[in-house]
């Protein structure tokens, strides 16, 4: 409904709609960094500083070190803000035992009333386990858990309607 107006604002009014996207760099995301081998000794000093336009996020971070494209990528996706809160109620209401094991729901109630900031967190605590949710190269049980893990990322994402905080 809010993409609709957006679009109605934008398009009959003429007016330039932007939905910010707030980034950060956390402690989270600087790990994964130095996992894939990007220089991040020059940005610690922007740990936990919100960016509200990625212009500027991208200036800040060009200003401390000359990053590739690629490196730029990979830190613009690892820093996004995306919200997400556990809430084990859904299981019962949301998750169907069919599509997921005893295990995973089992999963999702430990962490109930966890809130996480960064996607690379909410994958850390909850898709841990290789066995589980792991690809192998299997196409078509690797689809399956790429489905599962949208799905679980989509029902527990706080977006600015469902926000609860």
């Amino acid at each position: 409904m809010l993409g609709k107006l957006l679009f109605f604002v934008q398009n009959v009014f003429e007016q330039k709609v932007i939905q910010q996207v707030p980034y950060e760099i956390s402690e989270s995301v600087i790990e994964q960094l130095e996992q894939d081998e990007i220089e991040t000794e020059k940005i610690s000093d922007m740990v936990n500083k919100r960016f509200l336009q990625n212009k500027i996020f991208r200036y800040e971070l060009l200003k401390r070190y000359p990053y590739n494209t690629e490196q730029l990528y990979s830190i613009f996706h690892y820093a996004i803000i995306d919200s997400f809160k556990i809430d084990s109620m859904v299981v019962v209401q949301s998750l169907s035992n069919n599509l997921f094991s005893k295990n995973q729901i089992e999963k999702i109630k430990k962490l109930h009333g966890t809130s996480f900031s960064h996607t690379i967190d909410f994958d850390s605590a909850f898709f841990n386990d290789e066995n589980q949710w792991g690809l192998n190269g299997d196409l078509l049980r690797d689809k399956n858990i790429l489905e599962k893990k949208n799905l679980i990322q989509n029902i527990f994402r706080i977006t600015p309607l469902n926000k609860a905080e």
